[in-house]
């Protein structure tokens, strides 16, 4: 969660991403969370970092810190989570950080740190300390109840920092995790006795392995998640077909998740391609039919939970289309008629256009021959004669080779 350890005058309003220039810690860290918000970290940590070097109290460098851990850990940072959280331990050694960054934030940042790292049962006993200072929290009394229902579910051994550690087993009270056997005619088990219920099941590194997809102009985005901890040598993406998008992940515990996705349509496999991220596969594939997205991503499926970017941009209760560019230029041309001269210029235009034959002589030749400084209408006073030129009292007439 972005929330704020100290309280800035409650600046939480969200800048458009325009050229103006943020001058001020609140402002910076306000700009920062709304990019993490629009999946955008890496813009985010540098409006972080500017908030860091313009931060002259210790409640506003804690204030940036803070929220500059929950940038890291998105940007799988683990390392520098973790030399922000030391140097929040630092400013809150002989109290000179905001209390209540020292009882809650402190704990909630590192039970963070901690779940991105495995350690699940450290990390649990942080988010229960900080649940402490703020009992209501719903989402601090979720990730309790969430991460206490994984300690249990978790393999014999998991992976912290390489090595391996092992999980204590569950006590006497719970189920026994071997195999049922298989009730007999006359045994009065029934079979809904021996099989555990999902909460109480050991989940293996498999059952982690999640996936989801979206549309946008003309492509199909498939994340296969819950990768973490695995190398990018034993993940394989394969193109078998314009239909057929194979993926085969080597686990740390040895075993294999294998995946064939039959494709709802026909995709380009020359024009496919995939990237390795730490926690994630991102899977690129161009629809080889850009004007339609698929209902579903595979054949089989059933409903799909897809969504299509372009057309969430779209309101489709608008019921007429307004011309933009129409109502732009009749503003345009209004605020011409507007202007000084270009009124007085219509008016002359107006004059001569409507004026007889004399009229527009006398107008031709005063304007003319006085380079432009008197206008007359009346042929029998300029007719006879040169008409001079006759500039405003600050100015003074000279001719062009002088």
């Amino acid at each position: 969660p972005l929330e704020r350890c100290a309280d800035h005058n409650n600046n939480s309003s969200l800048f458009p991403h325009t050229t103006m220039k943020l001058e001020d810690t609140p402002s910076l860290i306000a700009e920062a969370n709304h990019l993490l918000i629009l999946n955008s970290p890496q813009k985010a940590l540098q409006f972080y970092n500017e908030a860091l070097e313009l931060a002259a109290s210790i409640e506003a460098q804690t204030n940036v810190l803070v929220q500059r851990i929950a940038c890291h850990l998105v940007l799988d940072r683990v390392k520098e989570a973790r030399n922000d959280l030391e140097a929040l331990r630092e400013l809150s050694k002989n109290g000179n950080s905001p209390q209540e960054c020292a009882s809650l934030w402190m704990p909630m940042r590192e039970a963070q740190i901690l779940e991105v790292e495995g350690d699940i049962s450290r990390a649990l006993q942080r988010y229960k300390d900080a649940l402490g200072k703020d009992s209501e929290n719903e989402w601090l009394e979720r990730k309790v109840k969430k991460l206490a229902g994984q300690s249990v579910e978790m393999p014999a051994t998991v992976k912290k920092g390489g090595t391996k550690s092992q999980v204590p087993a569950p006590s006497s009270s719970k189920p026994s995790t071997s195999p049922a056997p298989q009730p007999s005619s006359d045994d009065s088990t029934t079979k809904k006795d021996t099989i555990l219920p999902p909460s109480q099941r050991i989940l293996t590194a498999g059952d982690r392995i999640k996936y989801n997809h979206y549309f946008i102009n003309g492509k199909c985005f498939l994340s296969i998640l819950g990768l973490r901890n695995v190398p990018n040598d034993k993940r394989s993406v394969q193109f078998l077909d314009d239909e057929t998008v194979r993926v085969e992940v080597e686990l740390p515990d040895g075993s294999q998740w294998n995946k064939d996705f039959v494709l709802y349509g026909k995709i380009i496999p020359d024009q496919c391609s995939f990237q390795n991220y730490a926690p994630k596969i991102e899977i690129e594939l161009d629809l080889a039919n850009k004007l339609e997205d698929w209902p579903r991503l595979q054949k089989n499926e059933g409903a799909s939970t897809s969504y299509d970017i372009n057309k969430i941009k779209t309101y489709p209760s608008s019921k007429s289309h307004t011309d933009w560019d129409k109502i732009e230029a009749e503003i345009l041309e209004k605020e011409k008629k507007k202007e000084g001269d270009g009124n007085i210029n219509a008016l002359f235009q107006q004059i001569y256009s409507n004026a007889d034959e004399d009229t527009r002589k006398a107008m031709l030749k005063s304007y003319t021959e006085s380079g432009g400084t008197v206008l007359s209408t009346n042929w029998s006073e300029v007719g006879s004669k040169r008409i001079d030129p006759s500039p405003p009292s600050s100015m003074e007439a000279k001719k062009y080779n002088e």
